[in-house]
């Protein structure tokens, strides 16, 4: 059990630390732009739809392997 403890544990802070760099090199490119994100032309109501199903996706993301692994483990345990 704490083997397999530790290299979740690994994986997870390797998974974790690529989503950080990605999310960094995002911060850094837009510091690049040349205009701020204020003078973009995004309607607000546009801006907000995108960003609510971005975190839908990242929410169905999260939880959607737990929950996808839940009838695969039951099969596999009746077979």
């Amino acid at each position: 059990m704490t083997g397999f403890l530790k290299l979740f544990l690994t994986k997870t802070r390797c998974v974790l630390g690529i989503s950080l760099a990605a999310f960094l090199v995002g911060v850094f490119l837009a510091k690049l732009r040349p205009y701020p994100l204020s003078r973009a032309i995004i309607p607000k109501i546009y801006l907000h739809e995108l960003l609510w199903n971005n975190t839908k996706v990242w929410l169905i993301l999260l939880f959607g392997g737990f929950l996808f692994s839940i009838p695969t483990t039951i099969v596999l345990v009746i077979n």
